[in-house]
């Protein structure tokens, strides 16, 4: 394997980095790191839009994206980046795949977000009866192979979920019934992420997309995963599968 290093926020870089490639996939974000510069905007705007112009450039085939499920409105500094990618990918002259999934298992029950599964722990925001298709991370990353060379993929934008569309109390049933032992549930008032989301924005966009995600935690979040199984045929993770593997490391 040839790597060749590029940096989002360095175009001479993404220039060199794509002469002589086919295909792009790009699953980008600033939102978690703590690099320096590393902002939503340097990044997940205007670095893409910068990979975007080096890649139509250099004659790369093909760009697949991986953005954020279709059912969120762009109510966060975050959201409108990807959905403002979204437009500028479909515009871009390029063969195209947008890929939209759900939330991560992996950081919507993890740590990040206040769960600590060895303990039994579970933390999230509101009541926990609002429903979303999350999934596996793994799962994302097996779409974005696909698309590399299932030309069905092509100019299409396509939903990705787990097989089952639960609600954080029935997570947490499953994730009982899996390990055997009883949760601890700590509920934090909706008013807190939505008050944070809006103050926060200004000074602090990545940390104002995270609460902003919190305040959205009433809403359902349900993806058809049709297109998806029409054109890749791949196996999903479902949420009892996640749970074994998660109590079996």
């Amino acid at each position: 394997m040839e790597v060749f290093p590029g940096d989002l926020k360095d175009a001479a870089s993404l220039d060199a980095a794509t002469r002589g490639m086919t295909v792009i996939v790009s699953t980008a974000t600033a939102v978690i790191s703590a690099g320096p510069g590393n902002s939503l905007a340097a990044v997940d705007r205007d670095g893409h839009k910068a990979l975007l112009a080096a890649a139509g450039k250099n004659g790369v085939r093909k760009f697949v994206f991986v953005s954020l499920s279709p059912g969120l409105p762009e109510a966060s500094p975050l959201i409108a980046c990807k959905r403002g990618i979204e437009r500028a990918v479909r515009a871009s002259g390029l063969t195209w795949t947008i890929l939209q999934p759900s939330y991560f298992m992996e950081i919507w029950f993890g740590p990040e977000m206040g769960w600590d599964l060895r303990q039994g722990k579970a933390q999230f925001f509101g009541p926990g009866t609002a429903r979303a298709s999350g999934i596996s991370i793994e799962d994302v990353a097996a779409h974005a192979i696909a698309s590399v060379t299932e030309p069905k993929s092509d100019n299409q934008d396509i939903p990705l979920g787990g097989p089952d569309a639960l609600s954080p109390l029935e997570v947490v049933k499953i994730f009982e019934q899996v390990s055997g032992r009883k949760f601890r549930v700590k509920k934090i008032p909706l008013f807190i992420p939505r008050i944070a989301a809006v103050v926060l924005k200004p000074f602090n966009p990545k940390l104002a997309s995270l609460m902003a995600f919190g305040a959205m935690a009433d809403r359902d979040d349900v993806i058809d995963m049709t297109k998806a199984r029409q054109i890749f045929g791949l196996p999903a993770t479902s949420l009892a599968d996640f749970a074994h593997k998660q109590f079996a490391r």
